[in-house]
């Protein structure tokens, strides 16, 4: 057991054919794990170690894209400091766009289902704010819950996969994936972000995570990570968002329960009401 999860104990080779990043048999992993992940604390979620083919994870390594090289989008604010992250697919090298695809195939997807419980789930070809991550030496990533909708798609974001990528790593070297409990708002689960570990989880209101950590002095001079995210057509109505671009808690405090309920409410009113509220607002108000 490991943080609430569990880690895949003896990886079994995959089946005859053409090679796969994935290097265990996932069907048995849900079969065995599922409960398991259903059940975890604070929210869903799962810690799996020795998933992939430890030569095409390197592969990813020896092939990540220099900072000039593509197009990074770097995060610097109050809430997230030395964040760098990149869905461009077309400009990864070979083993990165291996990893991508495959977590994209219907057997990765049939997997996750049968893990999470959640059905239907839909893979997001753009890679919004996935994709490759790195966090330079002092970058960090406060306590937050993640955006619920995809601006593009419109679908409903509803399980998050981490594929770390570094070797050596202790938690002298910071930057631990924290999962945190909504009320009382505490950690619960501190994960090493450690080469070749899988971290699946739940994406809803109270999935708060981060980690706020510093990364300090890493062996292998970043904190490096494969992200995908997940989407559903719709969500069970007590998982509505109150906010689609995510909710981020610096300090502490969770969204008050009258936000919550607040956007809620505008979540499930047709959009042809709140048009013509704000039409007989405009008319009342001479705007």
């Amino acid at each position: 057991m490991h943080g609430n999860g569990a880690v895949a104990r003896s990886p079994v080779e995959a089946s005859c054919g053409e090679p796969r990043a994935v290097a265990v048999r996932l069907d048995e992993i849900a079969r065995e794990l599922g409960p398991t992940y259903r059940a975890a604390k604070p929210f869903p979620h799962i810690v799996l170690d020795g998933v992939f083919d430890e030569a095409i994870l390197d592969g990813v390594l020896a092939e990540w894209p220099a900072r000039d090289a593509v197009p990074w989008i770097t995060h610097d604010d109050d809430l997230e400091r030395g964040k760098h992250t990149n869905g461009d697919i077309g400009r990864f090298g070979p083993s990165a766009q291996r990893v991508l695809t495959e977590i994209s195939r219907p057997f990765f997807l049939e997997f996750l289902t049968e893990l999470t419980g959640i059905t239907a789930l839909i893979p997001d070809p753009y890679f919004a704010a996935a994709g490759l991550f790195e966090t330079t030496e002092g970058g960090y990533l406060d306590i937050h819950a993640d955006f619920s909708i995809n601006a593009r798609t419109g679908l409903d974001r509803r399980c998050n996969v981490l594929i770390y990528l570094n070797h050596d790593w202790t938690d002298a070297n910071g930057g631990q994936l924290e999962f945190w409990r909504a009320r009382p708002f505490r950690r619960e689960t501190s994960i090493v972000p450690t080469f070749n570990r899988m971290v699946i989880f739940d994406t809803r209101p109270s999935a708060y995570h981060g980690h706020p950590n510093p990364v300090v002095a890493p062996p292998t001079g970043s904190r490096r990570a494969i992200s995908a995210y997940y989407f559903t057509r719709g969500r069970p109505f007590r998982e509505q968002f109150y906010g689609a671009q995510g909710v981020r808690v610096p300090g502490g405090a969770p969204v008050s329960r009258r936000a919550q309920l607040r956007a809620i409410g505008k979540a499930v009113t047709p959009p042809v009401v709140v048009a013509a509220a704000k039409h007989l607002i405009d008319i009342t108000t001479g705007a």
